[in-house]
């Protein structure tokens, strides 16, 4: 449903129940000490020895995104479309090594009516054109949305990590109360609580007036999904363009010659890739393509040769001979190993051009928010803002 929205933005304040528990807990501790006897008080010693337990280590970020489908929601569709590629280099800025797999779940639209017309777009997967292939096709069509059967099907149909090793963020962003869906086991509140106890942290984009009637619900998808809630006008989404934008983008298709495509998946593979970093250029994020290309996580192992050799388990004698690309056949290992080498040197070279000029962009389009700052939060800000938090609390850091 569309919705004017008139009201100024609010900005989400996360902290607020975090403080609120601080607040308390100082209250009772100083209770505490009123009622002690001093034989009992802690020494200075014992409190300095007690310290909160590090986090487990991170080595994976799943990350979920669930995106309302229905007729009014275009304009969210298109902000995902142009800021997913910031939310990969924001992960690949994380001074630890860890892997991204992303996952696409529509809702609220036209298909799928048996399912409550939620649609698993794609599985959680390291391919990242894939998921932005999906994304491309998105349209916004019909208007029964049920969040519930989205996150259902997100804690049901979905290959999640590790527990101990996996930071688990789902998204589910839509514009009308998010209690709607009541079918047994798909109700909000229970499977939200569901994917509380599974340590699926879910966050709250409600695409409407943050003071509306409908915005409650919303708020209270975050609350018991221990996550964050934001409202956004998804119809206000700004991109900012650089001086280095032209650069960036042609430095993107001089990546793309250094991948080596090889067995029944390779040909095609490479073509996506230069399919999206054409639909990419025709939403205008050509540049925030190219940052997510040259981090660490845009990797195409099970395609491309210069990102198989660095898997444990690769082994030449396993590719067959019909299945290498015309450059390689017949080959020896070591022609072979060599030739992936110039390429992997040329890709790292054209990568670091990349990183030096996306770090420059980052600097401009910094300045000019500032500069031109509305006030609002967007859909990168609901995006990065919350990734960024629930990582750092999970023991990650990121560069500047």
């Amino acid at each position: 449903m569309n919705r004017k929205i008139t009201s100024p933005w609010t900005r989400t304040l996360f902290a607020l129940g975090l403080g609120a528990l601080t607040l308390g807990g100082g209250a009772s501790l100083a209770f505490a000490r009123d009622t002690v006897t001093p034989d009992q008080a802690p020494q200075p010693t014992q409190q300095v020895k007690e310290s909160q337990p590090k986090p487990a280590a991170v080595e994976q970020v799943d990350l979920v995104i669930c995106l309302d489908t229905s007729g009014s929601m275009s304009g969210l569709i298109d902000a995902a479309r142009q800021k997913i590629w910031d939310v990969v280099s924001l992960v690949g800025k994380s001074q630890q090594k860890v892997s991204l797999r992303v996952a696409l779940i529509s809702f609220g639209g036209s298909r799928a009516a048996e399912n409550g017309f939620v649609v698993l777009e794609t599985n959680l997967t390291n391919d990242l054109d894939k998921v932005y292939e999906s994304l491309m096709k998105l349209q916004a069509t019909g208007g029964t949305e049920y969040v519930g059967g989205a996150i259902k099907s997100a804690l049901d149909g979905l290959s999640w990590g590790e527990q101990s090793k996996t930071l688990k963020l789902l998204f589910v962003a839509g514009n009308e109360s998010a209690d709607q869906d009541m079918r047994p086991g798909h109700r909000m509140k229970e499977v939200v609580r569901q994917a509380a106890a599974s340590k699926v942290t879910v966050n709250a984009i409600f695409c409407g007036n943050a003071d509306s009637s409908d915005a409650a619900s919303w708020r209270e998808v975050s609350t018991l999904g221990q996550g964050s809630f934001t409202a956004i006008d998804q119809n206000r989404e700004e991109r900012i363009a650089s001086p280095f934008d032209q650069e960036l983008g042609a430095m993107s298709g001089k990546l793309n010659r250094t991948y080596l495509a090889y067995g029944r998946r390779g040909r095609a593979a490479a073509e996506r890739q230069k399919a999206m970093d054409e639909d990419a250029a025709e939403v205008g994020v050509a540049a925030e393509r190219a940052a997510a290309k040259a981090s660490g996580l845009y990797t195409n192992s099970g395609w491309d040769l210069v990102d198989a050799v660095e898997r444990k388990d690769f082994d030449w004698s396993k590719v067959k001979n019909a299945d290498l690309p015309a450059a390689l056949r017949g080959k020896s290992a070591a022609e072979k190993e060599a030739h992936v080498a110039k390429l992997k040197a040329e890709r790292a070279a054209i990568q670091k051009r990349i990183q030096e000029l996306s770090a420059k962009r980052a600097a401009f389009v910094k300045a000019e928010r500032a500069k031109r700052s509305q006030g609002g939060e967007s859909l990168q800000d609901a995006l990065t803002q919350a990734i960024k938090s629930k990582a750092e609390a999970a023991g990650l850091t990121f560069a500047d």
